[in-house]
């Protein structure tokens, strides 16, 4: 056995050097690999501190700049902080974050009824507009209203949301009134108030010739009506196809005509020296029947104006005050 060891004695010592020459060679390289290292960490804090050096030169001059300017005083100080604060917590929404608060409308908004009125005017309008009637329903905005242009000489019926006239719009129709909006703001149009009259220019006013009106201030054109009776009248035939050919000049003077429950149609509205007034008609009227035929709806209504065309007697049934009238009106 000792002899088989001194043998293979060798192979043993060339193990171990092999081993330790592992180890050298590993000591070495990692030794290599630290003094690289090393050297490249002595060359970064060169460039790093050239950099550092500019930035603190850069971030002094802000606080030279300040050094240099008056510092205002403590309480000073807290009094507007305290105000920022107040004016962004009150200003804060919390359900929405990202919204803008609104801006408080000025004095001359106020003024005009704009929307600081919470979008009802409160200012009559200028215009020469006339609100003749009002549908008003459950929802409101499918309430209706028949508005007359005194100006143009229009009649129409317009709803929410609907143009007048250029730049007006209506926005309301409740109570009554209607409720527009134009350049100006928000303005009102009552039922049964006239439009303040259109001021002539002074050229027109020179060149232009008084008309004659008659003494009890009505419309010249309505003395084609003449009454012997509150039972007989006379009207020209001229006037009557004036009246179907423009409905629109005398609409302001039409009463409303309102059904019935018992039949026929209710007057009211009638205005002194109006059409309605001059042949006879008053408030509380109900028109029954003309010349025997009943006046049902809407539709018996209608039909009536194709027989004014042709007609040249008329006998109109009306009751007032529960008393049944006969007037009769010869158109010639």
């Amino acid at each position: 056995m000792h002899a088989l060891l001194h043998r293979r004695f060798w192979v043993i010592r060339f193990l171990g050097v092999a081993m330790v020459s592992a180890f050298a060679g590993s000591a070495a390289s990692n030794a290599l690999a630290l003094a690289i290292v090393d050297g490249t960490a002595a060359l970064l804090p060169a460039a790093g501190d050239e950099a550092g050096s500019e930035d603190e030169e850069l971030d002094d001059e802000p606080a030279i700049a300040a050094a240099a300017q008056p510092k205002p005083r403590a309480g000073l100080t807290r009094d507007r902080s305290r105000q920022a604060a107040a004016s962004t917590l009150g200003g804060y929404n919390p359900f929405c974050p990202t919204c803008v608060p609104s801006t408080p409308a000025g004095p001359e908004l106020l003024a005009q009824g704009g929307p600081a009125s919470g979008g009802l005017a409160t200012v009559p309008t200028k215009l020469p507009l006339r609100l003749s009637a009002t549908m008003e329903a459950e929802s409101p905005s499918a309430s209706l209203a028949t508005i007359y242009d005194v100006e143009r000489g229009v009649v129409g019926v317009y709803g929410v949301g609907d143009e007048i006239r250029a730049g007006v719009v209506v926005t309301a129709v409740e109570g009554g009134r209607v409720h527009i909006r134009r350049d100006v703001g928000l303005e009102l149009i009552e039922l049964g108030v006239a439009p303040e009259p259109a001021a002539a220019k002074p050229t027109e006013q020179a060149a232009a010739k008084p008309a004659d009106k008659p003494k009890d201030g009505g419309d010249p054109s309505l003395d084609a009506i003449q009454c012997a009776s509150d039972r007989e009248c006379v009207v020209e035939r001229a006037f009557v196809e004036e009246i179907l050919a423009n409905p629109a000049k005398f609409a302001a003077q039409a009463p409303r005509l309102m059904p019935a429950p018992e039949g026929g149609f209710k007057v009211a509205g009638v205005r002194k020296n109006s059409l309605a007034s001059k042949l006879g008609l008053k408030n509380g009227d109900v028109l029954l029947a003309v010349n025997g035929e009943a006046l049902g709806g809407l539709d018996d209504a209608i039909g009536l104006v194709t027989k004014l065309r042709r007609a040249s007697n008329l006998s109109v049934t009306i009751e007032r005050k529960g008393a049944s009238l006969e007037k009769h009106v010869e158109i010639r």
